[in-house]
């Protein structure tokens, strides 16, 4: 998927116009329509108003990765052979076992 199809499809998941999501960036409508017909490409600051209004990656709307948001705790999972934790139990384990050894010292 390209950057003109990611901006679209992520703002008809919000059930956003584009005149909408223009005045929220503070660009023309026109440019939205620019953008998601890859016409035209936003410069950095708009790029990163984007990624930071849909809470998305700056890679995900380049399509670089198909991770929306790698930080957020509910879609990152540690994963091997036998079984896979969220972030959050990984997180418990890993000051269970701080705790064990600061008991220990």
């Amino acid at each position: 998927m390209n950057f003109g199809e990611r901006i679209k499809q992520l703002r008809l998941e919000k059930d956003m116009r584009q005149e909408d999501l223009a005045k929220i960036i503070n660009v023309h409508r026109a440019t939205i329509g620019k953008y998601e017909n890859n016409e035209r490409f936003p410069d950095l600051e708009i790029l990163e108003a984007l990624a930071d209004y849909f809470k998305v990656t700056v890679d995900y709307l380049l399509g670089r990765s198909d991770i929306r948001n790698p930080y957020d705790k509910d879609n990152i999972k540690s994963c091997n052979e036998d079984e896979c934790f969220t972030l959050d139990e990984l997180e418990k384990f890993l000051k269970y076992k701080r705790n064990q050894t600061t008991e220990k010292n």
